[in-house]
């Protein structure tokens, strides 16, 4: 063989090593989060106040179906805190509109950010002051909530003496197939990345957190270094999670595809947007050469199945390629269909993983050329950031 061959021919074959691996980890990691549809805990003897806190900052296109699903809760003793977080586009309206017309909202407004903190994470811990609940639950404005999923949630951990739950929801479709897979690459980044099935084992480092769902329990939390710890983390959810864990807290993640629901992306202005503020911070750390090799990294072992392609005059190297492919797409094939997302967004795994890698490496660009990020209307110097983050991730 001619050192082309070798070289093609090994890189083919470490496509398939490495996509086999893949799936070995992808099958333990989801055999270790079950689903909470299959849960049916006693229910405790007497059920305990929660407080449901659902920062809200433009959301006038999505809080109001949210809450409503919210409002159609089983669970018998909850308030919830609607935090008004700035907002500039009727948001405000709706939420007063909200807490007028339901006995069991409260809401509160803020006008202004406190100095040295991300709007969310402030906009968390203003809701957290004002709860009255045993138990917190911190959700997003555009998440639907299934009737009997805080009960269950609740019992669950009461049987089980878990002090932080967090779920993965189900991402549903927008049914843009391009944006669909762009959107599958980056969830399956953060369970695998993340190896977030580990979150239940003390002895690990792993932590979880889902930002649409994250279950404390209060006298827990309250032992914790608290949000004011996390307020320049833009990880917020998974910093959630690591303060719990840091506390010495029993941590679990279900699978709630069933039960808890959500958009992960709306658009492609969405994905652009999530990649200059998130994959700068948790993927890059801020750093745009971290960015650059990460993003780079990903679209070669993502694309080296396809070497098996290539006419260098190796009769059975398309066999190989072949297998390449089909590992790599059992490996988001056995996640998509765990999760609920559309098998055919595994199948377009290539076209997924150019979008979204391309708009990873573009973020550190976007992000060393700023010099810092901009979110929630608020400009953060990257200087700021750095010394703020607290999650590590991968």
């Amino acid at each position: 063989m001619t050192v082309i061959q070798i070289l093609v021919v090994s890189f083919t074959l470490l496509g398939c090593v490495a996509w086999g691996i893949g799936l070995f980890i992808t099958l333990k990691g989801m055999r270790r989060v079950r689903l909470l549809s299959d849960i049916e805990p006693e229910p405790p003897a007497t059920w305990p106040r929660v407080s449901v806190i659902v920062p809200a900052c433009n959301e006038a296109d999505h809080v109001e179906a949210a809450m409503q699903s919210h409002q159609q809760t089983a669970y018998p003793n909850i308030e919830f805190v609607l935090v008004d977080d700035r907002s500039t586009d009727g948001t405000s309206q709706i939420v007063d509109r909200l807490a007028a017309k339901g006995a069991r909202i409260r809401a509160l407004h803020i006008a202004e950010l406190p100095e040295g903190w991300l709007g969310k994470v402030h906009a968390m811990h203003a809701g957290q002051q004002e709860a009255t609940g045993e138990w917190l639950l911190f959700t997003d404005a555009d998440v639907h909530i299934a009737p009997e999923t805080l009960a269950r949630t609740i019992a669950f951990c009461e049987a089980e003496q878990q002090d932080f739950l967090t779920v993965i929801p189900r991402f549903l479709s927008t049914g843009n197939l391009l944006l669909d897979a762009a959107a599958t690459l980056s969830i399956y980044g953060i369970f695998a990345g993340g190896q977030v099935w580990n979150v239940d084992d003390p002895k690990a480092r792993q932590v979880a957190g889902f930002g649409a769902f994250l279950l404390v329990r209060r006298s827990v939390f309250e032992q914790t270094e608290g949000l004011s710890w996390l307020r320049l983390e833009v990880a917020d959810d998974l910093g959630v999670g690591l303060l719990m864990k840091q506390a010495g807290a029993k941590c679990s993640l279900l699978n709630a595809r069933d039960d808890v629901s959500l958009y992960f992306y709306n658009s492609f202005a969405e994905i652009r947007s999530s990649h200059e503020k998130a994959g700068f911070a948790i993927i890059g750390r801020y750093h745009l050469g971290r960015m650059i090799a990460f993003g780079l990294l990903s679209l070669f072992f993502d694309f080296l199945p396809f070497l098996g392609f290539l006419p260098v005059g190796v009769s059975w190297l398309p066999v190989l390629g072949i297998a390449g492919v089909i590992l790599r797409i059992a490996v988001l094939g056995v996640f998509v269909c765990r999760i609920g997302r559309p098998m055919l967004s595994a199948i377009l795994f290539p076209v997924g993983s150019l979008i979204n890698n391309l708009l990873l490496i573009r973020s550190g660009f976007v992000g060393w050329r700023n010099g810092g990020i901009r979110w929630r209307g608020t400009f953060y110097p990257t200087d700021i950031l750095r010394q703020g983050q607290r999650v590590r991730f991968p």
